[in-house]
């Protein structure tokens, strides 16, 4: 990866490593958000770290954060605070140069009528965990979130999200894609909880894995807790290999086995690679994605 492929001259970024900015655009320099900016930020972990963003109240943030390089061992850990009226669009990739098991975690809270829409991808050579925490506080806070998880390390790797609706009137949307090959294993947990004193909220999940070979493995545990009334909550799993009669169908088109393959991967990555606005990191993570999956 090349940071002149991520950052344009003109765009407003952070730097940072092992949690200190070292180094930003003209036009910030930390964590605090007080005014509406699109913002690029690059991380690198050498040792664990913490960082928290605070989004100031009716602030508008477009913001694609970039986890290029984790030494092993390392628990890393950024934390998101939106004040009331604040919106994100939150575009997240996460890959790494070094292989050792790795733990990251995302905590957000949201507080009234503030609205988030994450968009994750995780690429990781090696064991790790992701943690996504999402804390509905107030009436009005709303979350979407897309997930695309690719594990061909050869490893176990996790994905977990808790959602959590303390408030009345909130509402959730997480869609979870894993795709497993090369003989790893791909655990996904999604934990939607309604806490008592919430009615009238809204939450939903769906995930789906695709196993691109017979020795690997994609598991899905979608979990409910509801303890309120007048509440919506849905949730659905499906996991499965690549559709035999879709690749022939393709192949009877005059496409090779392993394009069609691709295509079929491509499909299950589509919703998320559609969520990005800047055509020039869209073909760029495009490139990430193809490159891994080889």
């Amino acid at each position: 990866m090349n940071i002149k492929d991520i950052i344009g001259p003109d765009d407003e970024y952070l730097l940072v490593e092992d949690g200190r900015v070292s180094a930003h655009s003209s036009g910030i320099s930390g964590f605090l958000i007080e005014e509406d900016i699109d913002l690029k930020v690059i991380y690198a972990f050498t040792r664990s770290a913490e960082i928290e963003f605070q989004i100031s109240e009716g602030v508008r943030l477009n913001i694609t954060e970039i986890f290029m390089d984790f030494a092993p061992e390392v628990d890393a850990t950024v934390n998101y605070t939106l004040k009331p009226e604040s919106k994100v669009n939150l575009l997240s990739v996460k890959s790494s140069k070094q292989n050792g098991k790795t733990r990251i975690n995302a905590n957000i809270n949201l507080f009234k009528d503030a609205y988030i829409k994450l968009n994750e991808i995780a690429n990781l050579p090696g064991s790790c965990e992701l943690v996504n925490r999402i804390f509905l506080n107030e009436k009005g806070a709303e979350l979407e979130m897309k997930t695309v998880t690719l594990n061909s390390s050869g490893e176990e790797q996790t994905f977990s999200a808790y959602v959590f609706h303390n408030s009345g009137t909130t509402a959730s949307a997480l869609h979870s894609y894993g795709i497993a090959a090369n003989a790893s294993e791909l655990r996904i947990s999604t934990d939607g909880i309604i806490k008592s004193g919430s009615s009238k909220s809204e939450l939903r999940q769906n995930t789906k894995g695709l196993i691109l070979d017979s020795e690997s493995h994609v598991s899905a545990s979608p979990i409910l807790e509801i303890d309120d009334f007048d509440v919506v909550a849905a949730h659905g799993a499906s996991i499965g290999a690549i559709d035999e009669e879709m690749l022939y169908y393709l192949m009877s088109r005059g496409i090779p086995r392993t394009e069609a393959e691709r295509l079929v991967i491509a499909g299950f990555i589509n919703p998320f690679l559609e969520a990005i606005p800047q055509e020039s990191l869209k073909e760029w993570i495009s490139a990430l994605i193809n490159s891994y999956l080889r």
